[in-house]
C-alpha cells in the first residue's frame, strides 16, 4: 500500500492534465477508441471518507477484462439528503447515504491490471502516493536501442483508466 499518513499528490484531472501533456499522442489515440466500460462498482466508506470505484474495462479488440479501481479521499457523506449531498449511495441493503458529487478537488489512487501501466507508470503513480495497493517493483529497461518509454518519469493513466475516467465524468456523481 502507499506509505502510511501520506495524501495522494494529485487528483483526477490533475492526472489527466499529466496524461495529455507529457504524452499527447498516447492521449488522442486512447480517447479516440476509449476501450468499454461495461461494468461500474460504486463501494462508499462513509467512516474514512471514502468512495472505491471498480471497473472492468475491455479494449476495442480485445476480449481481455482489465480490472481498474479508482479511490476518491475526503469524500463528503450525509445521512440525509440536502442541497449539497445529492447523490444517492447504497452502503448496504439496509442503509443509504447522501454523497456530495466528487469535483476535482478530491484526491484520488489509481490503479489498472494491464501491462502498459505496470510498464509506463504504476511506480511513478506509487511515488506521488497516487498508486492504489502495493509498491510495484521498478522497471528495469532491458535494452537500449529504443527510447525510455517513460523519461520524465510521470504517472499518467493508461486508456483503461481513461475510459473509466470519462465514464465517471458523464456520471451523475461528479459535478
Amino acid at each position: 500500500m502507499a506509505k502510511a499518513g501520506k495524501k495522494p499528490k494529485y487528483d483526477l484531472d490533475g492526472l489527466l492534465a499529466l496524461t495529455k501533456e507529457y504524452f499527447p499522442k498516447r492521449f488522442r489515440s486512447a480517447t479516440q477508441t476509449l476501450p468499454r466500460v461495461p461494468r461500474l462498482t460504486y463501494s462508499p466508506f462513509v467512516g474514512v471518507k471514502f468512495l472505491a470505484i471498480r471497473a472492468d474495462v475491455q479494449g476495442k479488440a480485445e476480449e481481455k477484462v482489465y480490472k481498474v479501481v479508482i479511490v476518491f479521499y475526503d469524500v463528503s457523506y450525509s445521512e440525509t439528503k440536502d442541497k449539497v449531498h445529492t447523490v444517492k449511495m447504497k452502503v448496504d441493503k439496509n442503509l443509504i447515504v447522501y454523497m456530495k458529487p466528487l469535483d476535482s478537488s478530491n484526491k484520488v489512487r489509481v490503479r489498472c491490471g494491464c501491462a502498459d501501466a505496470y510498464y509506463r507508470s504504476l511506480y511513478y503513480l506509487w511515488q506521488s502516493q497516487n498508486l492504489y495497493g502495493v509498491k510495484p517493483r521498478a522497471y528495469t529497461r532491458k535494452t537500449t536501442t529504443w527510447p525510455s518509454v517513460n523519461p520524465d518519469k510521470i504517472p499518467f493513466f493508461c486508456k483503461h483508466l481513461l475510459g473509466v475516467y470519462f465514464k465517471i465524468r458523464r456520471s451523475n456523481k461528479f459535478k
